[in-house]
């Protein structure tokens, strides 16, 4: 049965709207949950953050710890911020760091106990279960995690010296700081070039996907991912391309 998005709210269509956005920005090729609150979070004047302010948990105390333990230093590694503050919300998934998108799983954790037994409440009320599958495989891989952890972070280092090297050779075009985390970085286009029409030019004619600017309202900037082991092979039809054409 489709859903009758005229049945819903105004604000309800556009915290939808805005979900579907943030999912698309952190490259997930589906809206889940954690995509809606967060838009919820972002609503200043919706009823979400009221809600959070009445128990004692501002929206500044929901921290998406997703790339978490996926420091490119572990010695700049902040601690958990469900640690530092016994109201604070540390939400993470299996996505980033453990390399498990398809598993679609994410957890919440938080020192109150009282708080934690209305999510899980709230949880039952709205979702019938999570996927069986997905709960095994996720609690197989956890007991190996730190395998998980080392393969990843050895992909991202890899590929972030190998990213690093292609900006600082096509400095003209590019101006790049590497980051200290995750597997994404935004390097910012030099040229007059729209960033969307640099992006659909890209894929159009070498086959690379790259995402502009636009989507987190930074235009004169483009997100590189580096987190696949075939970034490489990416990185050097992106090469081939700038070689052939003219900017």
């Amino acid at each position: 049965m489709p859903i009758r998005w005229d049945k819903f709210t105004v604000k309800a269509q556009e915290a939808v709207q805005r979900a579907s956005q943030l999912a698309s920005e952190h490259g997930n090729p589906e809206m889940l949950p954690v995509h809606l609150l967060a838009a919820l979070l972002e609503d200043k004047e919706g009823i979400v953050p009221p809600v959070l302010e009445k128990i004692g948990i501002g929206p500044q105390g929901v921290l998406s710890e997703v790339y978490r333990e996926l420091e490119h230093d572990p010695a700049t590694r902040l601690p958990a911020g469900c640690d530092l503050y016994d109201r604070a919300i540390s939400l993470s998934s299996v996505s980033k760091t453990y390399g498990l998108p398809g598993l679609r799983l994410g957890w919440l954790a938080c020192h109150d106990k009282k708080f934690l037994e209305k999510i899980v409440s709230l949880k039952h009320y709205t979702t019938i279960c999570a996927s069986a599958p997905s709960e095994f495989l996720t609690a197989l891989a956890f007991r190996h995690r730190q395998k998980f952890i080392d393969r990843n972070l050895q992909i991202v280092l890899r590929n972030l010296r190998q990213l690093s090297a292609f900006f600082s050779h096509h400095s003209d075009l590019f101006e790049w700081t590497p980051p200290n985390a995750s597997t994404i970085g935004f390097a910012r286009l030099k040229s007059q070039q729209n960033v969307q029409e640099f992006c659909d030019q890209l894929v159009n004619e070498a086959g690379v996907l790259l995402l502009p600017g636009t989507v987190y309202d930074e235009p004169h900037h483009i997100r590189f991912g580096y987190g696949r082991r075939n970034m490489p092979e990416s990185l050097a039809q992106l090469e081939s391309w700038l070689a052939a054409s003219v900017r």
